[in-house]
């Protein structure tokens, strides 16, 4: 083989390798998600705690806490995660210092996600 056609053959391989590098990452890459959460008007809030754990996962992926102030009824929030399945865990803290808490299966896909929570008697 000529020189000419190794050196082809290795810059061939080269890309090769780092496409295919490149598209197995591709799904684990985190993408921005919006999420909105739709907070029950029945009583003054206080804080909104959620968590965010993968299938299949037993540590959550990403956590955070938002402050719910006045008659605030709908919280936005981006996070930056893969795209999947995840279990959502949130916890809802009402002014009195009562807690509500939720789990909900979602599905992670780029597109905004509507959460809604209604606190508890």
């Amino acid at each position: 083989m000529s020189p000419a056609k190794r050196k082809l053959l290795a810059r061939l391989v080269l890309f090769g390798g780092l496409a295919f590098g490149f598209t197995r990452m591709l799904p684990e890459m985190p993408r921005e998600q919006p999420l909105l959460f739709e907070l029950s008007a029945a009583v003054e809030l206080d804080r909104l705690d959620v968590e965010l754990i993968r299938e299949g996962e037993t540590e959550p992926r990403r956590g955070f806490s938002l402050p719910v102030a006045g008659s605030r009824r709908k919280v936005r929030h981006l996070v930056e995660l893969p795209h999947g399945d995840y279990r959502l865990e949130a916890r809802l803290t009402d002014k009195k210092g009562h807690e509500t808490q939720i789990s909900r299966r979602i599905v992670l896909d780029g597109n905004e996600i509507r959460v809604k929570i209604a606190p508890t008697p």
